[in-house]
């Protein structure tokens, strides 16, 4: 199957950056795994070239092939999603609490868990609801899924709050480790558009300043993230006025400097985990050579990163369980978790 090989891929882009040191003289390269465009960034030195068992054709660095969406039927044979999940507060406050979805408690060992967030250009006019799709159809898979609310503009999101809310909610995860089988070792962060900003940045928060309001000394680990249409860069222009707000108005050179040096996922490179980016060649509002050249970033830091493109896609098309391929996901959080 096209996901199966597509991970072959993946790995072996794993192995060629293990067995070299120098990740800064790199290839870049294009492939059309049936219905989906992989653009693989990461994959050793300059003179190293991808070798694959699989039967996969290549295309040149600067075409990209199309395709149709892929038909997103069932893996394997998952089990029946929650339509229930349990609503979680992990503070007092209106905006935080999230939907807890759990997977067939058939076996007695521990579950990964990914952290879903919502997007929405961090406007408070969207909500998690816009992840029950997801959410639900990756338990129904196996694993956990906390999917988290926070604060955001315009109903207390602002500066520094939204960070801390989005923080602490996965910071929760120890706790609600207490009460179900949640293996806080195999944590994957994943989200859509600005959700996908966050899910990066709970990854280089290891990464921030000590002399920044958003600094702990203890974040709850993050084994690999999946950006849907992610905002890797705050300065990149998506959903700049958003991107803007989110660090605060009407503030100093120098303190828009600081913020950004710990809010902006591209600043906390490396984060010596692996990142998955995962974009629609229609998308307009995150266009895909936002998340190319975050994946370009992450490989120059010296961590592992790639850039999945799929064909005729726009930017809603990842969050529709119906239209994203949802094999192509739980194959990745299996291996990111692993």
């Amino acid at each position: 199957m096209a996901f199966k090989a597509m991970l072959n891929l993946i790995n072996s882009c794993r192995r060629a950056l293990m067995m070299t040191s120098d990740n800064k003289a790199r290839n870049t390269k294009t492939f059309s795994l049936s219905l989906w465009v992989i653009i693989l960034v990461g994959c050793g030195g300059a003179d190293r070239n991808i070798e694959t068992s699989t039967s996969v054709p290549t295309s040149p660095p600067s075409q990209v092939a199309t395709a149709e969406p892929p038909n997103a039927g069932p893996s394997a044979t998952p089990q029946p999603a929650p339509t229930n999940p349990t609503r979680i507060g992990w503070a007092s406050g209106d905006y935080q609490f999230g939907d807890l979805y759990q997977p067939s408690l058939s076996a007695a060992d521990k579950k990964p868990v990914v952290v879903m967030i919502h997007g929405g250009c961090w406007s408070s006019s969207y909500s998690l609801r816009l992840m029950d799709e997801l959410s639900a159809d990756l338990a129904s898979r196996g694993f956990f899924v906390w999917n988290i609310e926070y604060r955001s503009l315009g109903n207390g999101g602002e500066w520094p709050n939204m960070f801390l809310d989005v923080a602490r909610a996965t910071d929760y995860l120890r706790t609600l480790a207490n009460q179900y089988p949640i293996d806080t070792n195999r944590v994957v962060t994943m989200g859509h558009s600005a959700g996908g900003h966050l899910a990066l940045w709970l990854a280089g928060r290891g990464n921030i300043p000590m002399s920044s309001e958003l600094y702990n000394p203890t974040p709850q680990p993050v084994a690999g993230v999946v950006s849907l249409a992610g905002i890797g860069d705050l300065e990149s222009g998506a959903c700049s006025y958003g991107a803007q707000a989110i660090i605060g108005d009407n503030i100093s050179a120098a303190e828009r400097t600081a913020r950004l040096a710990s809010a902006s996922p591209v600043k906390l490179l490396p984060f010596e985990i692996e990142t998955v980016m995962i974009s629609g060649d229609k998308d307009s509002i995150v266009p895909a050579r936002l998340s190319q050249a975050f994946a370009d970033s992450a490989v120059a830091s010296g961590d592992i990163s790639s850039h999945l493109i799929l064909t005729n896609a726009d930017h809603f098309t990842l969050i529709d369980a119906e239209t994203m391929d949802m094999n192509l996901l739980d194959d990745l959080v299996t291996s990111l978790s692993n």
